[in-house]
């Protein structure tokens, strides 16, 4: 998979439906905003997405869908890749 194209795992699809249904019952999210490069950028720009999460209406599901699909790269629900793997164990 090539950089810049997004593929939801089947095993996934369930959160990712899930997080998009509520992405769409509240708005536009922080990551889709103007900064929204911030979540895949430079480690300073990836903390400040971090801390941008958190007043994020659809934290939760981004989190579980993230988890699920063992996203590798990015800021998804205020955490790095690393994060999330210690988190889930």
């Amino acid at each position: 998979m090539t950089r810049g194209t997004f593929a939801v795992p089947n095993h996934a699809r369930p959160a990712w439906d899930e997080l998009h249904a509520r992405i769409l019952a509240t708005g536009p999210t922080p990551c889709a905003g103007p900064d929204r490069n911030d979540w895949l950028g430079t480690a300073q720009q990836q903390d400040r997405a971090a801390r941008a999460c958190f007043d994020c209406p659809v934290l939760e599901a981004c989190t579980r869908y993230a988890i699920t699909a063992d996203e590798r790269e990015g800021i998804w629900g205020g955490m790095t890749s690393a994060e999330r793997k210690e988190w889930a164990a």
